[in-house]
Order: C-alpha cells, then sequence, then structure tokens
C-alpha cells in the first residue's frame, strides 16, 4: 500500500466519522466554554488536570475518553506557552519523504520519530501528523501503537465535532489552529478554492473556507460549497498581541 491509498483510506475514515457525528448530534451541538475549561484544567485535584492530561497523550493513553480531549484540545489554546503565530520547520530530508510515493521502512522510522517531536512540543499544530503516524506504526511493525493513535485521534475528532458540523455559520466548528480548519476539506476529498471572514451579531469570527464541488459549483440539499469555523479564540489571541506590540505613547 502506497501512501496514496493511505490518504484514501484515512479520508473516508474521516468521512465517515464526520457523518456519523453529525446524526449522532442531531445538530444538538455544545459550545466551548473557555472560562469553565480553564477552570477545570488549572485544578490540581480534577481529572482533567492539563498538565496530566497531555501526559497520559503522549503516552498513548487510551483511557482518555472523549470528553478528556474536549478538555485537552480546548485547552492547549488557553496555556500561556501557546504560540497563535507558531510554526513548525521540517528538515529537508523529512519533505523529501513525504513527497515520495513509496517510502521504506527505514524512512517510516525517520518521520515517526520527527512527527512524534513536533507533537511534543505542540500536540494539535497539525492533525495530518496523525495520519502519518497511524500509518507510519503499522510498516515499522509497531500496530499496537497505531492503534493507539488511532483511537485517541478519533476521540480528538469526535470531540471537536461536537461543537458543529460546520455547514452553517451557528454550527460552525470550533478550533484552535487554522490548520485544522484545512484538515477537514481535505479528510472530504474537496479541493480549497478561497475563504472569508465573517462576524456575527454575537460578535463572534467565524471563517467560511470555500471549496469545489463540481464545475458550476453550485450548492445542493446534501453537499454545500463551503466549511464554517469558529476561530474567535484564535482572533482574540491575534488582538492580543497586536496590542502588546503597540506602544500608544509614541
Amino acid at each position: 500500500m502506497n501512501l496514496n491509498d493511505m490518504k484514501k483510506i484515512l479520508h473516508f475514515v474521516m468521512f465517515w466519522l464526520c457523518t456519523l457525528q453529525m446524526f449522532a448530534q442531531e445538530n444538538s451541538y455544545q459550545t466551548v466554554d473557555y472560562s469553565m475549561i480553564e477552570k477545570v484544567i488549572s485544578d490540581k485535584n480534577s481529572e482533567y488536570y492539563y498538565p496530566e492530561m497531555k501526559k497520559r497523550f503522549l503516552a498513548l493513553d487510551t483511557t482518555l475518553t472523549e470528553k478528556h480531549l474536549f478538555h485537552l484540545y480546548y485547552g492547549t489554546i488557553i496555556q500561556k506557552s501557546f504560540d497563535v503565530f507558531e510554526t513548525t520547520e521540517l528538515s529537508d530530508e523529512v519533505v523529501r519523504i513525504i513527497d515520495k510515493e513509496d517510502i521504506s521502512k527505514e524512512e517510516w522510522r525517520l518521520l515517526v520519530s520527527e512527527f512524534e517531536q513536533v507533537i511534543a512540543k505542540n500536540l494539535f499544530f497539525d492533525f495530518n501528523l496523525y495520519d502519518y503516524l497511524i500509518y507510519g506504526c503499522v510498516e515499522i511493525g509497531e500496530k499496537e501503537k497505531s492503534e493507539k493513535y488511532n483511537d485517541l485521534f478519533l476521540k480528538l475528532l469526535s470531540a471537536i465535532l461536537s461543537t458543529g458540523d460546520g455547514e452553517t455559520m451557528d454550527t460552525a466548528i470550533d478550533v484552535i489552529q487554522i490548520s485544522n480548519e484545512f484538515y477537514f476539506l481535505t479528510a472530504l476529498g474537496v479541493e480549497f478554492l478561497d475563504s472569508e471572514l465573517i462576524s456575527n451579531d454575537k460578535a463572534q469570527k467565524i471563517e467560511l473556507l470555500r471549496f469545489k464541488i463540481d464545475e458550476k459549483n453550485e450548492d445542493t440539499q446534501d453537499f454545500p460549497k463551503g466549511m464554517y469555523f469558529d476561530v474567535t479564540k484564535i482572533f482574540e489571541l491575534y488582538n492580543e498581541l497586536l496590542f502588546k506590540e503597540v506602544n500608544f505613547d509614541e
């Protein structure tokens, strides 16, 4: 199985998960209460204490529930160490490998090692890394580890989809990284066209990612031409950093 086949399978799994979540929730989605989350994940006596959850996640503790992953994901953007502008530079060797059609066992070992180092620093920088880890661990003979990554990643995606299905502004999916938005488009196998940032009457920042459906790109009843994401928290951090950099005495 080559990398393209892997992606097709993983995209299908992701599409199935999205569909399942949409039907299961019956449009009853939860709002992310960041104030409440901050209080809970800061409590050392709480099962959602952030440092402990992160430690368990990196140890691939599959006893973590969807609710744990909900608090871990949205609690990440609250951490003082979180940098909304952070980027991760992959080595030239890793970039060369992931562009290949066929990847050797030793090359997979390198990818798994580097991607694990990336998520240890920034858990949710790029969801695509989890696809590589799930498949790569199988390729290097660590099937159990792959299953653990898969278990935790599906719980994570389900937790995020509990905030919305992305079909409308009112059911926008709350994300903490811009890169996470594009993962959902890739998973659906659609071609990104452009984006639009919208401010609604609730003072939320909603980003619409438009994608190509067909040549006419017309809406259909079952398949809209874009997905909505709630990026309010991201833009709050943008604004905080910008105000810190402005010297109003000048």
